[in-house]
């Protein structure tokens, strides 16, 4: 079930899945084509074999350094110099509420929702500053995740200059993702395998 759906169609659009391994982001133009954004060398590709192509997802994880600055992406898997730490997990941790803290570099330490926005506010900070115009972002969020994820989501998006028109649920986002049409009486089975 979407959450404040306004029409769908018309504006350009990011549509991000902020998973607890891994994060997709899609671009839906004006003529209404949605396409995976890629992150290029950011990004981990998925083969998608009877599209014959590769999908790019970002690892959902932020690598701290001791200098005090932090990246995301797939370099972060095997880039070692100047590391203080990977957190992964971020959006299980924020879901559950966690007040564990991370060391953050420079003898610091954040929580995961902080982390958690840094690591949003780098990726849409990546996207508009490479050849993306798009201005409104679309998340899919957790069948009942509590209303503070929602919040803090929106606020994320917000301080990087991105509205957010509505929230989708994460089974909507699937079945629409793969091109059905989502209407009263629908019925779908849909496996969800969890990280965590």
């Amino acid at each position: 079930m979407q959450k404040n759906s306004p029409s769908e169609t018309g504006s350009n659009r990011l549509g991000v899945d902020f998973g607890t391994g891994f994060t997709v982001v899609t671009v839906r133009d004006e003529r209404d084509i949605t396409r995976v954004y890629d992150f290029a060398t950011l990004s981990r590709p998925f083969p998608v074999a009877e599209l014959e192509h590769y999908v790019s997802r970002l690892p959902s994880q932020i690598r701290y350094n001791e200098d005090g600055t932090w990246s995301i992406g797939k370099a972060d898997l095997t880039e070692r110099m100047n590391t203080t730490t990977a957190v992964r997990g971020l959006r299980h941790y924020i879901l559950e509420g966690s007040t564990v803290q991370v060391p953050r570099g420079g003898g610091l330490t954040t929580g995961y929702m902080n982390a958690g926005s840094d690591f949003l506010s780098a990726l849409l900070n990546h996207i508009s500053h490479n050849g993306t115009d798009v201005r409104e972002v679309v998340f899919s969020v957790p069948v009942n995740s509590p209303r503070q994820y929602s919040v803090w989501l929106r606020d994320v998006a917000a301080k990087e200059g991105f509205r957010v028109p509505f929230l989708i649920d994460e089974p909507c986002a699937a079945v629409k993702g793969y091109g059905l049409t989502i209407s009263p009486g629908s019925l779908f089975i849909l496996f969800d395998f969890h990280q965590y």
